[in-house]
């Protein structure tokens, strides 16, 4: 973590999502999938003296971006997402919010202007941090990991065992198979793997292990 003055890892709402902050050395900061809890993310940023400059989205879905809204109003942090999922966003329906939520502006956020749409291969600069825009399109159609450094920042794309379920608006288990097949073989050596949900891995663990990547029958993924 060569380029990080300091990572937090937040456990937040019903789902227990994982929000992640990263820190640059001149105290401002990102955050990644603020599904939920606000309150307590923006606890975490005030009690590290950090300046919250943007909110990075991995993919579309309600329990990504539940918190977006108020972290958003009270920090001014831009809003960055990818191109295939910004719909998602002003769309319950797509993002799957209205399930669980009716006529919540949580998952509504067509009246909040996103910052930049990303897409493969694109570099967001936060003072000495640099994130990589890896596409990994499955989840949703939009899904994308961060890279940065030597971490990998998965959202719902790969997780420990396994890979995200591809059952919502988008989604592709095809894809899904290809995008997590894709980042083992072109990303060489090993990375730290952060995902959206559960426990972190390694970029080697999934390689050996996993079903969708290792040596183990697909059978048992069902």
């Amino acid at each position: 973590m060569g380029s990080i003055l300091k990572l937090i890892k937040l456990k937040v709402g019903p789902m227990d999502n994982n929000c992640y902050i990263l820190a640059s050395g001149q105290g401002n900061s990102l955050v990644i999938d603020p599904g939920a809890e606000a309150d307590t993310i923006l606890q975490a940023v005030t009690s590290n003296q950090l300046s919250l400059r943007y909110i990075l989205l991995t993919h579309g879905h309600f329990d990504h971006i539940g918190a977006v809204r108020e972290v958003h109003q009270q920090t001014g942090a831009g809003i960055i997402i990818s191109q295939q999922d910004a719909e998602m966003l002003s769309d319950p329906e797509k993002n799957v919010g209205a399930r669980f939520a009716q006529d919540d502006n949580r998952y509504n956020l067509a009246d909040i202007p996103t910052e930049r749409l990303v897409n493969n291969g694109d570099i967001i600069t936060l003072d000495e941090i640099n994130v990589e825009v890896i596409s990994t399109p499955g989840h949703t159609k939009g899904s994308v990991v961060f890279k940065v450094d030597d971490m990998l920042f998965t959202g719902d794309t790969l997780f420990a065992g396994t890979i995200g379920i591809v059952t919502h608006y988008g989604g592709s288990l095809a894809e899904e198979i290809a995008s997590v097949k894709r980042l083992a073989e072109t990303l060489e050596g090993d990375y730290a793997v952060f995902p959206g949900h559960e426990k972190e891995t390694t970029l080697e663990t999934e390689r050996r292990t996993n079903p969708y990547l290792g040596n183990v029958s697909y059978d048992d993924c069902f």
